[in-house]
């Protein structure tokens, strides 16, 4: 905290008064065990090789420098691997580097590195990341924050997002240039904006605990699959590019949120089904979100969609009301005995059960053919 005070003195969260210090050691170590950690400190780690960490500190001179590495390791039952740390003061300046990996499925991982500099109150942040999974994707953000005290003597901060680019996909997205004014229980993001081409997702408003202030989120043209992979949602597929408005209260508080849709070329398995038009609302009493659309389908087809889908409970329980409704969806439930599904129907079913094992029920009355 003595080094970062002097470097950040306004950071927020500091004591209003820093300790001198008149530290002057150097150390060496070598972690083979974690359990005493979660004994001790509740910390879920769980270390699968040893960590290593050496450095020195001179409170006197203001002069540290700390490595840590942990090779592999798994904190609250993820594993991460490469994990690296280093804390420097060269020129005046403190500066930290960090990498690690994350990883995933077979063949899955993210990987992070952050490279920071702090002085004259100043925070200087470039944080590079790329994801391999269901979609790759990656890019560097590069992030300029000057702290302050704002008129009640507040500790406050100044977020300069500079431009950059992140690659989802096989397309380039662009960071625009934009402004963030923070202070305890209160953001001000103006004009907030990635885009590609004619897609765009643009951040404006006020955050506080009221509900009276609100932040907009406009999305034109945005892959819906893009989203779901970045909420790490995988239990069923949806597919379409999203055009509309999400708003969100509350934010320092009790969230409340709901967006106004519509999806094109929407496909639920992929399966085509058309058009969707969709309200979505964070339900915080029931702990899910509710859904509430419908798809406009070549052929007079009409399918009425209704129902939530909850994380907090891994539950999802979607009702759905086909009218002459295409039904290619229908291979990702019953692909091991029906191919080439070439139908239309009409009635009732429900999409049904615990997030990793989601079932198809209900009754539906076919027209078409099936290979």
């Amino acid at each position: 905290a003595s080094l970062v005070g002097k470097k950040l003195p306004t950071f927020p969260g500091l004591p209003n008064r820093i300790q001198k210090l008149d530290n002057n050691f150097s150390f060496n170590a070598t972690i083979t065990r974690s359990d005493w950690l979660n004994k001790l400190l509740d910390i879920p780690l769980d270390l699968e090789q040893p960590a290593y960490i050496e450095g020195n500190l001179d409170d006197p001179k203001e002069k540290m420098n700390l490595t840590l590495q942990a090779p592999r390791f798994a904190y609250n039952g993820q594993r991460y691997e490469g994990g690296y740390l280093n804390i420097d003061t060269p020129n005046d300046t403190l500066t930290v580097n960090v990498k690690l990996r994350q990883a995933g499925q077979v063949g899955d991982f993210s990987d992070w590195s952050i490279k920071a500099s702090a002085a004259n109150n100043k925070l200087a942040t470039l944080a590079s990341f790329h994801n391999k999974g269901g979609i790759d994707y990656g890019g560097v953000l590069d992030v300029e924050t000057q702290f302050f005290k704002n008129e009640k003597n507040e500790s406050a901060a100044h977020i300069m997002v500079h431009t950059s680019d992140i690659n989802i996909g096989d397309s380039i997205w662009t960071v625009n240039p934009s402004d963030i004014i923070y202070s305890k229980g209160h953001a001000i993001i103006d004009h907030f904006a990635i885009e590609h081409n004619n897609q765009h997702v643009i951040v404006s408003g006020i955050a506080t605990k009221s509900t009276k202030d609100t932040i907009g989120i406009d999305l034109q043209g945005v892959d819906v699959s893009y989203i779901l992979n970045l909420l790490n949602f995988h239990s069923v597929k949806f597919g379409g590019k999203a055009t509309g408005h999400a708003y969100l209260s509350g934010v320092f508080d009790k969230l409340e949120a709901h967006a106004n849709l519509l999806v094109s070329e929407f496909a639920f398995e992929d399966g085509r089904m058309g058009i969707l038009s969709v309200d979505v609302n964070l339900n915080n009493k029931e702990q899910q979100i509710d859904i509430d659309g419908i798809t406009y389908d070549e052929d007079n087809s009409r399918t009425f969609i209704k129902g939530y889908v909850s994380p907090q409970r891994n539950y999802i329980d979607l009702g759905i009301k086909a009218q002459n409704t295409r039904c290619e969806f229908l291979k990702e439930f019953c692909g091991s005995f029906m191919r080439d599904i070439d139908i239309r129907a009409n009635g009732t079913c429900k999409v049904i059960g615990s997030l990793d094992e989601v079932n198809l029920t209900g009754k539906l009355v076919a027209d078409g053919t099936v290979g």
